[in-house]
């Protein structure tokens, strides 16, 4: 889907670049959660050690950054003085939540609902411009069984023009801190003495194998949003039976780029010169959790 060639490619890349994010290193909600309304929830959002895929995927067991960064200072055999600051660090109560499973981090959820409400309206167009097309796009439904109707409906729209338009009546971005629960200065000792590690409580390779390693991405930049309307309009000659078929597929595969959300709703519809237009309209009733920046940990190690 990264592919540069590929209409996907366009459209996403487009979207990470209006919240300043970097494709290459950004997580989608496909299915855009509600945004978390405790402070200790939040908190365990901005924990979660990111797995470098494009789309969330809640099916994956989650790591979590404080847990692994405590076990890390835990298994240093020798404790100069940057593990000692460190281990104090982490085991100071006021620097956390809730000692010690909730972490402090910033922003505040408070920060980021005032930075939504205080924003302002932000929109994407995307045109296809000859960029290949395959369908199904978003999310992948490898399990859902292609009738012919819809096979047709996707040889057309690989000729067809597609425009994209994306629009967010509020949206921010808010960069992510570790609160002083961590320590840069016993993070690095700690990588830097592999020969040093307890490997009965977690290994050197454990926490920073290149391959397997649990620790290779942290979270950077949280991006929320409090509504959001995807159109698409592909260009072509269609009729009422296209349309009744786009609405009788079971899980919505074709357009826009996700599934039905809270109340949301998406619409398809015949236009006058037979081309059609599919719109998802997401309420503005609740703030959502659009995506995550992260970057690799070995930018923390230098």
């Amino acid at each position: 889907m990264k592919s540069p060639e590929s209409y996907d490619y366009l459209v996403l890349n487009g979207l990470a670049k209006l919240f300043n994010a970097l494709l290459d290193n950004f997580t989608f909600y496909a299915t855009l959660p509600n945004l978390p309304n405790s402070e200790t929830d939040f908190a365990k959002l901005l924990d979660t050690i990111p797995t470098g895929s494009e789309f969330f995927d809640s099916t994956i067991p989650l790591n979590y950054f404080s847990e692994v960064y405590g076990l890390i200072l835990e298994a240093q055999k020798e404790k100069p003085l940057s593990i000692e600051i460190g281990l104090n660090n982490y085991k100071n109560a006021t620097n956390w939540i809730i000692p010690y499973s909730i972490p402090k981090y910033t922003p505040e959820l408070t920060t980021v609902i005032e930075a939504v409400e205080n924003s302002q309206k932000s929109k994407l167009i995307v045109e296809s411009d000859n960029q290949p097309i395959s369908i199904p796009v978003y999310p992948q439904f490898p399990q859902l069984v292609v009738n012919n109707s819809l096979e047709n409906f996707n040889r057309q729209v690989i000729d067809a023009v597609i425009t994209t338009t994306i629009a967010f009546s509020q949206s921010t971005s808010q960069r992510i801190s570790f609160g002083n629960w961590f320590s840069s200065t016993a993070f690095l000792y700690a990588y830097q003495t592999p020969e040093n590690w307890d490997n009965s409580i977690i290994s050197w390779d454990d926490v920073f194998n290149t391959n397997t390693g649990i620790l290779k991405y942290i979270n950077s930049y949280i991006t929320v949003v409090s509504d959001m309307i995807i159109e698409i309009h592909i260009s072509g000659h269609y009729n009422e039976d296209i349309i009744t078929m786009l609405k009788s597929i079971p899980n919505q595969v074709i357009f826009p780029f996700y599934q039905k959300i809270n109340a949301s709703s998406i619409n398809y519809i015949l236009e006058k010169d037979q081309s059609i237009t599919i719109q998802l309209v997401v309420p503005k009733n609740q703030n959502y959790v659009f995506g995550m920046q992260y970057q690799e940990v070995k930018n923390l190690l230098t």
